[in-house]
């Protein structure tokens, strides 16, 4: 189950790669990692708020 949270560190996207800063908003799912608020998974959870994750594709 994942949730938005506010990056602690400075990480990777696991779908598109791009950085996401310290301090920045992105949404973490433990075992598949963090997402860039530009990344469809991102998105797709800002809209449905559900907590089921489906397939993503990796840029």
């Amino acid at each position: 189950m994942g949730k938005f949270i506010i990056s602690e560190t400075e990480t990777n996207c696991k779908q598109t790669g791009k950085t996401i800063k310290k301090g920045e908003s992105c949404f973490y799912h433990p075992g598949l990692g963090h997402f860039h608020p530009e990344s469809v998974v991102y998105r797709d959870k800002k809209i449905s708020g559900g907590s089921r994750m489906g397939n993503f594709r990796k840029k």
